[in-house]
């Protein structure tokens, strides 16, 4: 059998820049459970954790945490339910998963549970079949903190963020936020608290770690440096013995009020990115993306706006690995945006809700390639009043990192039956998509040198993607 190597042929499909949705809705279990308020999905886009604050299984508003999987076109459980420990715990109003996913941090701010509640935060570990405590729970230092508000966690887990941002340890409601890292027992504090600046700041509203974890982007939402309510965003880097401030405030202004409200970092902590919202211009929303250029904060291309009124645009972010691909969503819409050495261009259509006031977009969450993107939508009705539910979409041609195209060849192709594929490195995963973008075949691999059967396929075009140690790269393959 004659070999032949080929050359990637990404290049040539434009066409291929959608969104299309994998698997299923996931629906909130209950009425009521505004499942999707927020969520987290993991390095590859294979696992995600979905909040649910509002499930009663438990207790009134207790909240619950479900976990689901991805095998091939369906996601499934992974485990129980993930429960609360009391009534208004509201568990599950934040939410982050490690890169591998096995690994998961869980805020419970007491919003409901009565003025005395401090909050707390609470992390899970995989165990092979069920999530169980790792470490104590993460108690917030006084009444009414709201800790567990937001919560974030390194790639390997080892370090977690939890904010409480009605904290007044500094002055009223000026929030904080604490750093824990493992010791192999428990999760013990790294560095003091880092406060916030004034009075009702509320700092740490929003909060994301960078894959080291000693890097961490603090929003606070009511801080008035740039004006009254316009936010802003404080990065900190962890120096050995305490936390340091990283270049200058990054603030808000009249336009952009309550800068810092939905903050993300990538994962090497230089570029950040947050939404911003005013009522004085009808709440049309708008996301500002700073880097970091060795000395200060420059704004990253122009600023992403909303379209009319009311739009919230900004209300949830999310960075890939690189921060050259950000998510961001709106209530009632989402839109991805892709970097291209000097602005922010739309890849793909607006993701548009199913229903108005569903507030699609309320939470949002990109893989580290930026290729995967869940969207939460807490006031979906598909299975019972406001129970909510999360979508998961992917754009097969979109990803920030390639593998060398010189460790590649596969044949024969055109080809019957069989594709042989031998690379100098190990493929995890490869996904198979017809011309329309449809996922017809999604399996595991863990190889360098593997055949793919085709044979059950219909004669046509399809597209291969390999992915492999948060890499990917994409090859057309003609079937006879």
């Amino acid at each position: 059998m004659k070999k032949i190597t080929l050359l990637f042929l990404l290049t040539s499909f434009v066409s291929f820049a959608q969104w299309n949705q994998i698997g299923l809705d996931i629906d909130g279990e209950n009425a009521g459970d505004e499942s999707g308020t927020f969520i987290s999905i993991n390095g590859d886009g294979t696992i995600i954790a979905i909040g649910e604050p509002r499930n009663d299984a438990l207790a009134n508003n207790a909240g619950q945490v479900r976990v689901f999987e991805r095998n091939g076109t369906t996601w499934s459980q992974l485990g129980t339910d993930i429960n609360a420990s009391g009534n208004g715990d509201n568990f599950g109003q934040s939410i982050d998963i490690n890169n591998n996913g096995d690994i998961l941090i869980v805020g419970a701010p007491g919003i409901l549970a009565g003025p005395t509640a401090p909050g707390y935060a609470r992390v899970f570990q995989w165990n092979g079949s069920n999530w169980i405590q790792r470490g104590t729970d993460i108690i917030g230092e006084a009444p009414d903190d709201s800790c567990g508000g937001s919560v974030a966690i390194n790639n390997d887990g080892s370090i977690i963020a939890v904010g409480a941002s009605s904290n007044s340890g500094n002055q009223e409601f000026a929030g904080h936020v604490r750093l824990f890292q493992w010791n192999g027992t428990n999760y013990t504090q790294l560095g003091n608290d880092i406060e916030g600046e004034a009075a009702q700041d509320f700092s740490g509203n929003s909060i994301d770690l960078s894959a080291s974890g000693h890097t961490i982007a603090i929003g606070a939402a009511g801080n008035d440096g740039g004006g009254t309510t316009s936010g802003h965003i404080r990065v900190y880097e962890w120096n050995g013995t305490s936390w340091v401030q990283k270049g200058m405030d990054i603030d808000g202004d009249g336009l952009n009020g309550n800068f810092g409200s939905s903050v993300s970092i990538d994962a090497f902590g230089n570029t950040v990115t947050s939404g911003a919202f005013s009522f004085s211009n009808g709440a049309i929303g708008s996301t500002l993306v700073f880097s970091w250029n060795g000395s200060s904060w420059t704004q990253k291309g122009s600023a992403l706006t909303g379209d009319v009124g009311s739009d919230f645009f900004g209300t949830s972010t999310s960075l890939s690995n690189d921060g050259n691909i950000i998510a961001v969503g709106a209530l009632g819409y989402a839109r991805i945006f892709k970097f291209n050495g000097s602005d922010w261009l739309q890849e793909g259509a607006d993701l548009l809700e199913e229903n108005s006031l569903d507030q699609f977009g309320r939470s949002i969450s990109l893989n580290n390639n930026g290729n995967i993107v869940a969207i939460g939508t807490p006031y979906n009705d598909g299975n019972g009043s406001n129970a909510g539910h999360v979508r998961i979409f992917e754009n097969i041609t979109l990803s920030t990192s390639d593998f060398d195209t010189n460790t590649i060849s596969f044949y024969p192709n055109p080809t019957k039956d069989f594709v042989y594929f031998n690379l100098n490195e190990t493929i995890e995963s490869l996904s198979l998509y017809n011309l329309l973008g449809q996922a017809v075949l999604s399996k595991q691999i863990n190889a360098e040198n593997f055949s793919l059967d085709i044979s059950s396929f219909s004669a046509g075009s399809y597209i291969a993607k390999l992915n492999t140690k948060g890499k990917s790269k994409s090859v057309k393959i003609i079937k006879l």
